[in-house]
């Protein structure tokens, strides 16, 4: 056994937006008692909307833009709410506007930054998981891997408290950079030298720049302490920057996440799928994957971590034997760890 693994398992946690949840925004608003309610996005599009509209303390050179935020926050509320989930919207667009599609990833960008950066919204339950499995300070376990549909960069968070993420700028000609905790992708232009242990399959909601010097723009930014140097930032960065919310079913990031996605859960033994609803919008590619879960034989079990389903209808939808066992976690207060690790 690989002296960084748990075990000899293989196990591939598969998270949605119920993976973050006690810190941002699900799709659609729901109520788990008589106390506890998930937030929606659209609400929340409108809350962050209504907060910085009439903000004090914007420079004058930001308010243009700043209003522009507004706006299109209340826009994607809105279309949200008629197409049902900002995916299909986005899809939408995909296929007849793609100005107002880059304009929808900046604002989910904006967004993101906001509650993660600016008001520092965290879940906790990641950084709980990272602390269980982890053996080693700064080295991730080589038989775990994340694939997640989250835009978020919860875990990249989590993993700053272990080892931190460096891009410094050497003279003016080049650059160094000091590896993260967890390897991720997409990463700085869907570049990377090995292959990663945390997939995001709809990107991350932040930037990046990569010309002669790479610079990451989404998690690492001790530099910006409120909304008036955010909005100076994506000013500034908007006419030369690249994006790295890429949605799964866009052709041009396809290929390439589906080739490193199923090349580094071929082998996986043990899935755990944490807040994860498969939504018809990612069918096609949760198939694609689950073929390969299927391929060698190698799943052996599945816990499905969610209050109230169950997890079974995956046998159907996916053409999985009754040889492999499904499992219902309810208690969702931290991510599952299974006795198999």
């Amino acid at each position: 056994m690989d002296r960084f693994a748990t075990s000899n398992t293989k196990v591939t946690y598969y998270l949605g937006a119920g993976a973050s949840a006690q810190a941002l925004p699900i799709v659609n608003r729901i109520k788990l008692d008589e106390i506890t309610e998930i937030k929606g996005m659209a609400n929340c599009f409108i809350e962050l909307a209504d907060e910085i509209k009439d903000m004090e303390g914007i420079d004058e050179e930001n308010k243009l833009f700043r209003d522009q935020k507004v706006e299109s926050l209340r826009e994607l509320a809105h279309k949200s709410v008629e197409f049902g989930t900002i995916d299909t919207y986005a899809k939408y667009l995909y296929l007849l506007d793609q100005e107002k599609l880059a304009d929808l990833k900046n604002t989910l960008i904006f967004f993101f930054l906001s509650e993660q950066i600016i008001k520092k919204k965290f879940d906790k339950r990641a950084l709980i998981f990272l602390t269980t499995i982890l053996q080693y300070q700064q080295v991730f376990p080589s038989n775990i891997k994340i694939l997640t549909w989250n835009y978020d960069f919860q875990i990249q968070t989590a993993a700053l408290q272990f080892k931190e993420e460096q891009f410094n700028t050497i003279g003016t000609s080049g650059w160094k950079h000091s590896p993260p905790l967890i390897s991720y992708f997409p990463y700085s232009g869907y570049k990377l030298s090995e292959d990663p242990s945390l997939i995001h399959l709809n990107g991350i909601a932040g930037y990046y720049q990569n010309d002669e010097n790479t610079y990451d723009h989404f998690f690492n930014q001790k530099d910006i302490p409120n909304y008036n140097s955010l909005l100076s930032l994506l000013r500034k960065l908007r006419k030369n920057v690249n994006r790295y919310l890429s949605f799964a079913w866009e052709g041009d990031v396809r290929s390439n996440m589906l080739e490193i996605a199923c090349r580094i859960v071929e082998n996986t033994n043990v899935l755990v799928v944490i807040g994860y609803s498969f939504p018809f919008f990612n069918r096609e590619i949760d198939k694609e994957l689950f073929e390969v879960f299927k391929r060698n034989n190698e799943l052996k079990k599945i816990y499905f971590q969610d209050p109230f389903n169950d997890g079974q209808f995956l046998r159907n939808q996916f053409g999985l034997n009754d040889t492999i066992e499904i499992l219902h976690v309810k208690n969702v207060k931290n991510y599952y760890v299974p006795m198999e690790l």
